[in-house]
């Protein structure tokens, strides 16, 4: 698997970008050691899920299609801070096809909404900032979110992912006592596992219920 990543992050995205990725600084971390760690948390956090009986047993198949899938990502945008198109367009087209199609016109109109939202917030801090400060792949790894999991499970996933992406920043500050506040870093990877979280367990609200 981890060579088949490697493959597919070392492809160049052509999509939009408002990230100059030239000046980023991926992880050097061995792919197989990344993937290897997300396989691990992923799994650990989706197990209680049908421990519990958060899901039935049929949406294993499912969950892991959407884990491989959202490991896929992470671990290439960790690697390469690239969000390859051809792998965001498959992941939004499955939250679409693979689920119950009665709601099927929510989530496209959740995909849109949200993918909007996001590429407002980036076009705004630019205008704000001067200088990009989200990905073109960030905007469309969040459409694909609303896919998933809605309107109702964005604001939820957008939390979680901030929530994880702080503490990515918290822990590199206590390990090396100061972080470039210019840098950049890949917020894919947050925006998958608040994915992840909230397609498992439902919005915050109701997965504090279980």
């Amino acid at each position: 698997m981890a060579t088949v990543l490697k493959s597919i992050g070392s492809s160049p995205d052509h999509g939009l970008s408002l990230t100059t990725r030239a000046v980023a600084q991926p992880t050097r971390t061995p792919y197989a050691i990344i993937t290897g760690a997300m396989v691990v948390l992923y799994a650990v956090v989706g197990l209680p899920a049908w421990a519990y009986g958060a899901r039935p047993p049929i949406d294993l198949v499912l969950a892991t299609t959407l884990a491989v899938s959202l490991i896929a990502l992470s671990v290439i945008d960790l690697t390469t801070l690239r969000l390859p198109n051809v792998l965001t367009a498959i992941l939004c087209v499955a939250g679409l096809v693979l689920q119950p199609s009665s709601d099927i016109g929510w989530r496209v109109v959740a995909g849109a909404v949200a993918g909007g939202a996001l590429w407002s917030v980036a076009l705004a801090y630019r205008a704000i900032r001067g200088r990009d400060g989200l990905g073109f792949g960030d905007v469309k790894l969040f459409a694909a979110c609303g896919a998933w999991v809605g309107l109702a499970g964005l604001s939820s996933v957008m939390l979680v992912a901030c929530a994880a992406a702080f503490t990515v920043i918290a822990s590199k500050r206590f390990v090396a006592q100061s972080v470039d506040r210019h840098g950049r870093m890949a917020f894919g990877p947050s925006l998958a596992f608040g994915l992840w979280i909230v397609w498992l367990y439902g919005p915050l609200d109701q997965a504090l219920m279980l």
